[in-house]
């Protein structure tokens, strides 16, 4: 289970734990942007794209309700099948740039706000068996930060099952972790919205050297390493404290 507490720990080194996170967003953004390579290219090839547009825009207000389903549940539970990037790319065919972003967001948070209450008056002896001790470091790390931790987790992380089931077992106020979770989320959906949109080009390898890709896809990295250096800057400030 990956959560806080396998990115940063409060006896972390700031410096060692800003080069943990950055490490793992360059991997991230790899993985992203090849998913959604791969998917933009596959959609293209064995997808008639206008056919599905039309199939969504019949369905009326139903496709966005039940686009918006999908992505909760997908981000309550464990489902590899169905990669965010994956997710990204195929609502950005079927709804467009900003309005996928938009239900990706709604989707995204209202699946980590049922996980979080689900954890908090359902599962929570379940959860806290497999997660061990890193809910007490994860704990510790909202306690003392609340908002501001979840901000750089979710710019960080994004989705992440694990994360959204053990933060209801800490102390954090539903609020802040709501608030927290979308104006962390925000940017990268953004972000992967419009590089969706490049996928969907005839030639997808030429979409990635074509603008606005070579822009994107470092403000892709800035956030994951914004996220990475909000979190050790906490760690810092916690391992300070006792002794101030």
């Amino acid at each position: 289970m990956l959560m806080s507490g396998d990115v940063i720990t409060e006896g972390d080194g700031a410096r060692r734990a800003l080069l943990r996170g950055t490490l793992q967003s360059l991997t991230g953004v790899a993985v992203i942007v090849v998913l959604l390579a791969v998917t933009g290219m596959l959609l293209r090839r064995y997808v008639n794209v206008e056919a599905l547009r039309g199939f969504v825009q019949g369905l009326g207000p139903l496709a966005p309700l039940a686009a918006i389903a999908l992505i909760a549940v997908r981000s309550l539970l464990f489902l590899p099948v169905l990669p965010l990037p994956v997710a990204a790319t195929i609502m950005a065919v079927m709804f467009g740039t900003l309005p996928s972003a938009l239900y990706l967001l709604l989707g995204m948070t209202a699946g980590a706000v049922l996980g979080f209450v689900l954890a908090r008056f359902c599962f929570g002896r379940l959860i806290a068996r497999l997660a061990g001790g890193r809910v007490k470091r994860l704990d510790a790390l909202l306690g003392a930060h609340g908002l501001v931790a979840v901000l750089g987790l979710r710019l960080l992380l994004v989705s992440n099952v694990p994360l959204n089931l053990a933060s209801g077992l800490t102390s954090i106020a539903l609020s802040d972790y709501t608030l927290g979770t979308v104006v962390g989320l925000a940017p990268t959906i953004v972000i992967m919205a419009y590089l969706s949109a490049t996928m969907q080009e005839a030639d997808v390898w030429q979409a990635l050297l074509t603008y606005p890709t070579p822009l994107l896809v470092p403000l892709l990295l800035a956030c994951k390493v914004a996220g990475a250096a909000l979190l050790a800057l906490l760690a810092h400030r916690m391992r300070r404290a006792p002794a101030s």
